[in-house]
Protein backbone atom coordinates (compact mmCIF):
# COMPACT_ATOMS: atom_id res chain seq x y z
CA UNK A 1 0.00 0.00 0.00
CA UNK A 2 2.96 2.34 0.85
CA UNK A 3 4.94 1.64 -2.30
CA UNK A 4 1.75 2.14 -4.54
CA UNK A 5 0.97 5.42 -2.53
CA UNK A 6 4.79 6.54 -2.86
CA UNK A 7 4.29 5.57 -7.01
CA UNK A 8 0.99 7.67 -6.69
CA UNK A 9 2.82 10.84 -5.19
CA UNK A 10 5.65 10.87 -7.84
CA UNK A 11 3.38 11.05 -10.51
CA UNK A 12 1.68 13.63 -9.25
CA UNK A 13 4.65 15.67 -8.37
CA UNK A 14 6.42 14.73 -11.86
CA UNK A 15 3.21 15.84 -13.74
CA UNK A 16 3.01 19.39 -11.70
CA UNK A 17 6.60 19.93 -12.43
CA UNK A 18 6.41 19.40 -16.45
CA UNK A 19 3.60 21.81 -16.21
CA UNK A 20 5.74 24.46 -14.33
CA UNK A 21 8.65 23.74 -17.18
CA UNK A 22 5.87 24.56 -19.70
CA UNK A 23 5.25 27.76 -18.34
CA UNK A 24 9.02 28.46 -17.76
CA UNK A 25 9.72 27.16 -21.68
CA UNK A 26 7.04 29.33 -22.66
CA UNK A 27 8.12 32.51 -21.10
CA UNK A 28 12.15 32.01 -21.76
CA UNK A 29 10.76 31.64 -25.08
CA UNK A 30 8.70 35.08 -25.17
CA UNK A 31 11.25 37.07 -23.13
CA UNK A 32 13.88 36.61 -25.82
CA UNK A 33 10.87 38.85 -28.14
CA UNK A 34 12.39 41.73 -27.12
CA UNK A 35 10.46 43.87 -30.07
CA UNK A 36 13.10 46.68 -29.72
CA UNK A 37 13.41 46.70 -33.52
CA UNK A 38 11.22 49.18 -35.43
CA UNK A 39 8.19 48.11 -37.30
CA UNK A 40 5.81 49.27 -39.95
CA UNK A 41 2.79 48.00 -40.52
CA UNK A 42 -0.79 48.87 -42.48
CA UNK A 43 -3.90 47.65 -40.23
CA UNK A 44 -7.38 47.48 -40.75
CA UNK A 45 -9.92 47.44 -38.10
CA UNK A 46 -13.11 46.05 -38.48
CA UNK A 47 -16.62 46.44 -36.08
CA UNK A 48 -20.15 45.50 -36.07
CA UNK A 49 -22.20 46.06 -33.28
CA UNK A 50 -25.51 45.24 -32.58
CA UNK A 51 -28.30 45.81 -30.28
CA UNK A 52 -31.27 44.64 -28.71
CA UNK A 53 -33.90 46.14 -30.77
CA UNK A 54 -34.16 46.42 -34.64
CA UNK A 55 -31.89 49.00 -35.63
CA UNK A 56 -29.49 48.09 -38.10
CA UNK A 57 -26.04 46.70 -37.15
CA UNK A 58 -23.45 49.88 -36.77
CA UNK A 59 -20.70 49.06 -39.40
CA UNK A 60 -17.06 50.53 -38.93
CA UNK A 61 -13.90 49.81 -41.26
CA UNK A 62 -10.74 52.29 -40.94
CA UNK A 63 -7.16 51.32 -42.82
CA UNK A 64 -4.46 53.56 -41.38
CA UNK A 65 -0.20 53.15 -40.89
CA UNK A 66 1.10 52.30 -37.65
CA UNK A 67 5.00 52.45 -36.60
CA UNK A 68 5.98 51.23 -33.49
CA UNK A 69 9.41 51.05 -32.01
CA UNK A 70 12.25 53.07 -29.59
CA UNK A 71 10.50 56.79 -30.70
CA UNK A 72 7.08 55.42 -29.30
CA UNK A 73 4.09 54.22 -31.43
CA UNK A 74 3.08 56.78 -34.64
CA UNK A 75 -0.38 55.98 -36.27
CA UNK A 76 -0.89 57.79 -39.83
CA UNK A 77 -4.43 58.39 -41.25
CA UNK A 78 -3.97 58.80 -44.90
CA UNK A 79 -5.72 62.01 -46.37
CA UNK A 80 -8.33 59.34 -48.55
CA UNK A 81 -9.80 58.27 -44.91
CA UNK A 82 -9.76 61.79 -43.36
CA UNK A 83 -11.65 63.05 -46.36
CA UNK A 84 -14.16 60.44 -46.25
CA UNK A 85 -15.20 60.71 -42.28
CA UNK A 86 -15.51 64.14 -42.62
CA UNK A 87 -17.56 63.59 -46.14
CA UNK A 88 -19.80 60.92 -43.73
CA UNK A 89 -19.84 63.62 -40.64
CA UNK A 90 -21.57 66.15 -43.42
CA UNK A 91 -23.58 63.70 -44.80
CA UNK A 92 -25.05 62.59 -41.20
CA UNK A 93 -25.78 66.32 -40.46
CA UNK A 94 -28.54 66.20 -43.24
CA UNK A 95 -29.09 62.22 -41.96
CA UNK A 96 -28.45 61.21 -39.03
CA UNK A 97 -29.08 57.44 -39.81
CA UNK A 98 -27.19 57.53 -42.42
CA UNK A 99 -24.15 54.96 -41.90
CA UNK A 100 -20.71 56.45 -41.53
CA UNK A 101 -18.23 53.24 -41.43
CA UNK A 102 -14.80 55.37 -41.78
CA UNK A 103 -16.28 57.63 -38.71
CA UNK A 104 -17.14 54.40 -37.07
CA UNK A 105 -14.50 52.52 -37.62
CA UNK A 106 -11.85 55.63 -36.57
CA UNK A 107 -13.50 55.62 -33.51
CA UNK A 108 -12.56 52.49 -32.20
CA UNK A 109 -8.62 52.48 -33.06
CA UNK A 110 -7.38 51.41 -29.50
CA UNK A 111 -3.58 52.98 -29.21
CA UNK A 112 -2.93 50.16 -26.04
CA UNK A 113 -4.40 47.50 -28.70
CA UNK A 114 -2.26 48.28 -31.31
CA UNK A 115 0.58 47.73 -29.11
CA UNK A 116 -0.60 44.62 -27.91
CA UNK A 117 -1.04 43.98 -31.70
CA UNK A 118 2.58 44.76 -32.65
CA UNK A 119 4.53 43.62 -29.38
CA UNK A 120 1.99 40.41 -28.86
CA UNK A 121 4.71 38.66 -27.13
CA UNK A 122 4.69 41.37 -24.23
CA UNK A 123 1.39 41.54 -23.80
CA UNK A 124 1.46 37.21 -23.70
CA UNK A 125 3.93 37.35 -20.67
CA UNK A 126 1.33 40.36 -19.05
CA UNK A 127 -1.04 37.56 -19.25
CA UNK A 128 0.84 34.19 -18.23
CA UNK A 129 1.31 35.85 -15.03
CA UNK A 130 -2.12 35.58 -13.63
CA UNK A 131 -2.54 31.69 -15.20
CA UNK A 132 -2.03 28.65 -13.74
CA UNK A 133 -1.76 25.18 -16.24
CA UNK A 134 -4.25 22.92 -15.95
CA UNK A 135 -3.74 21.07 -19.57
CA UNK A 136 -1.00 20.11 -21.85
CA UNK A 137 -1.41 17.98 -25.20
CA UNK A 138 -0.15 17.45 -28.57
CA UNK A 139 -2.34 19.18 -31.61
CA UNK A 140 -2.02 19.78 -35.07
CA UNK A 141 -2.96 22.91 -37.56
CA UNK A 142 -2.19 23.14 -41.40
CA UNK A 143 0.57 19.93 -41.48
CA UNK A 144 2.16 21.19 -38.61
CA UNK A 145 2.65 19.70 -34.68
CA UNK A 146 2.18 21.71 -31.97
CA UNK A 147 1.93 21.95 -28.47
CA UNK A 148 -1.35 23.08 -26.62
CA UNK A 149 -1.51 24.28 -23.24
CA UNK A 150 -4.44 25.28 -21.53
CA UNK A 151 -4.40 27.84 -18.45
CA UNK A 152 -6.73 29.37 -16.21
CA UNK A 153 -6.53 33.19 -15.92
CA UNK A 154 -7.18 34.68 -12.24
CA UNK A 155 -7.23 38.43 -13.20
CA UNK A 156 -6.57 40.75 -10.39
CA UNK A 157 -9.65 43.11 -10.02
CA UNK A 158 -8.85 46.64 -8.51
CA UNK A 159 -11.23 46.94 -5.24
CA UNK A 160 -13.67 48.64 -6.69
CA UNK A 161 -14.90 46.38 -9.33
CA UNK A 162 -14.57 43.39 -6.90
CA UNK A 163 -17.40 44.43 -5.29
CA UNK A 164 -19.72 44.05 -7.94
CA UNK A 165 -18.28 41.10 -9.70
CA UNK A 166 -20.15 37.89 -8.97
CA UNK A 167 -18.39 35.40 -11.25
CA UNK A 168 -15.22 35.48 -13.52
CA UNK A 169 -14.07 32.90 -15.39
CA UNK A 170 -11.57 33.23 -17.67
CA UNK A 171 -9.65 30.30 -19.75
CA UNK A 172 -6.31 30.93 -22.50
CA UNK A 173 -5.51 27.57 -24.63
CA UNK A 174 -2.05 28.26 -26.66
CA UNK A 175 -0.81 26.80 -29.83
CA UNK A 176 3.00 26.56 -29.72
CA UNK A 177 5.20 25.80 -32.73
CA UNK A 178 8.05 24.02 -32.33
CA UNK A 179 10.86 26.82 -31.70
CA UNK A 180 8.80 27.48 -28.64
CA UNK A 181 6.51 30.48 -29.84
CA UNK A 182 2.91 30.89 -29.94
CA UNK A 183 1.36 30.45 -33.55
CA UNK A 184 -2.49 31.04 -32.37
CA UNK A 185 -4.57 31.58 -28.84
CA UNK A 186 -8.03 31.54 -27.90
CA UNK A 187 -9.32 33.43 -24.98
CA UNK A 188 -12.93 33.21 -23.11
CA UNK A 189 -14.10 35.21 -20.51
CA UNK A 190 -17.22 34.84 -18.58
CA UNK A 191 -18.32 37.85 -16.68
CA UNK A 192 -21.57 38.12 -13.99
CA UNK A 193 -21.72 41.38 -12.09
CA UNK A 194 -24.26 43.58 -10.03
CA UNK A 195 -24.24 47.06 -9.35
CA UNK A 196 -27.05 48.33 -7.23
CA UNK A 197 -29.97 45.81 -8.21
CA UNK A 198 -28.84 45.31 -11.71
CA UNK A 199 -27.51 42.52 -12.85
CA UNK A 200 -25.36 41.99 -15.99
CA UNK A 201 -23.45 39.07 -17.88
CA UNK A 202 -21.16 39.08 -20.56
CA UNK A 203 -19.26 36.73 -22.58
CA UNK A 204 -15.94 37.13 -24.56
CA UNK A 205 -14.39 35.47 -26.85
CA UNK A 206 -10.56 36.84 -28.26
CA UNK A 207 -8.48 34.54 -30.67
CA UNK A 208 -5.03 35.45 -32.30
CA UNK A 209 -3.20 34.50 -35.37
CA UNK A 210 0.60 35.30 -34.21
CA UNK A 211 3.84 35.06 -36.52
CA UNK A 212 7.80 35.99 -35.90
CA UNK A 213 8.65 39.51 -37.61
CA UNK A 214 12.19 39.92 -36.55
CA UNK A 215 12.42 40.37 -33.11
CA UNK A 216 9.18 40.76 -32.26
CA UNK A 217 6.17 38.68 -31.76
CA UNK A 218 3.50 40.27 -33.95
CA UNK A 219 -0.63 39.39 -34.38
CA UNK A 220 -1.14 39.07 -37.66
CA UNK A 221 -5.13 38.81 -37.16
CA UNK A 222 -7.72 39.63 -33.52
CA UNK A 223 -10.84 39.15 -33.54
CA UNK A 224 -12.82 39.66 -30.30
CA UNK A 225 -16.55 38.66 -30.16
CA UNK A 226 -18.67 40.01 -27.51
CA UNK A 227 -22.20 39.22 -26.31
CA UNK A 228 -24.00 40.49 -23.06
CA UNK A 229 -27.14 41.80 -21.43
CA UNK A 230 -28.41 44.03 -18.37
CA UNK A 231 -30.87 46.47 -17.62
CA UNK A 232 -33.20 44.61 -20.00
CA UNK A 233 -30.90 45.09 -23.25
CA UNK A 234 -29.07 42.79 -25.27
CA UNK A 235 -25.28 43.49 -27.71
CA UNK A 236 -23.55 41.53 -29.59
CA UNK A 237 -20.06 43.50 -30.79
CA UNK A 238 -16.84 41.73 -32.66
CA UNK A 239 -13.87 43.33 -34.26
CA UNK A 240 -11.56 42.25 -35.94
CA UNK A 241 -8.24 43.61 -36.34
CA UNK A 242 -5.34 42.46 -39.36
CA UNK A 243 -2.13 43.62 -39.04
CA UNK A 244 0.18 43.70 -42.60
CA UNK A 245 3.45 44.40 -41.73
CA UNK A 246 5.70 46.18 -44.16
CA UNK A 247 8.91 45.24 -45.65
CA UNK A 248 12.09 46.36 -44.34
CA UNK A 249 10.07 47.46 -41.71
Amino acid sequence: MKHALTIATVLLLSSASARADALTDLRGALAKLTARDAIRATITIETVDRGDDDDPPQIGKATFDAEHGPQGLRVTYAPELIARAQQEAREQRANPDKPAPARDGMRRIDPAELIESLDAAGSLIRLLDSAALVKEQRTSASGRSLQQLTMKITPKLSKSNAKHVRNLEVTLVLNIGEDGVPVSADLHEKVKAKFLLMSFESETHRTWAFARHGDRLVALRRIETSTGSGMGQKFENRQTLTVSPKNGA
